[in-house]
């Protein structure tokens, strides 16, 4: 073996591992939470790293897009293979999955559109802060497009017990 294939070899490792680490950062965000909405399970000033994803379920984290004073959102949704630097643009809030699709919405009173029936529609979901007191969520801006969900947290944390909320299709637990 020659030093021109050592070389050849490391060179072709190291752009392999370049590659590697650009489809990653396409796949994960930093994103910084601001805010007490989903304290104790997620703290205002903690860094996550959120994996994009297409589907979500109910009781899953996910970080949406915060919408403006309006309650719409004035530009397109971010894409799914968009830069980090194009992510730390937007506004982003982490909540917890209520209802999705095809689920009846929920007890606590939301802002819906006429027409929508007693049924969370296609493409939409229902989701709240884990600390309701604290929390701008679907009380607040009613239905959350699927379009501006930007993923979930690398690290999956449960609500903790003294700040479970009762979620649609399950049992409610106390809050202390």
């Amino acid at each position: 073996m020659t030093i021109v294939w050592w070389i050849g070899s490391l060179l072709g490792a190291l752009a392999a591992v370049g590659l590697a680490i650009i489809h990653l950062g396409r796949g994960l965000v930093p994103v910084t939470i601001h805010g007490h909405s989903m304290y104790p399970t997620y703290a205002s000033g903690e860094r996550i790293l959120v994996r994009r994803l297409g589907g979500v379920r109910v009781g899953q984290v996910v970080v949406v897009e915060q919408p403006d004073a309006a309650g719409g959102w004035a530009r397109g949704p971010v894409i799914g293979t968009a830069p980090a630097r194009a992510v730390a643009l937007r506004r982003w809030m982490i909540k917890r999955v209520a209802a999705v699709p095809g689920d009846p919405l929920p007890p606590t009173p939301i802002p819906v559109a006429s027409g929508v029936g007693g049924a969370v529609p296609s493409g939409h979901l229902v989701v709240f802060g884990d600390n309701q007191r604290a929390s701008f969520d679907s009380r607040h801006i009613g239905l959350v497009p699927v379009e501006r969900v930007l993923g979930v947290p690398l690290v999956d944390r449960p609500a903790r017990p003294s700040n479970a909320v009762h979620h649609v299709g399950q049992r409610p637990t106390s809050r202390h």
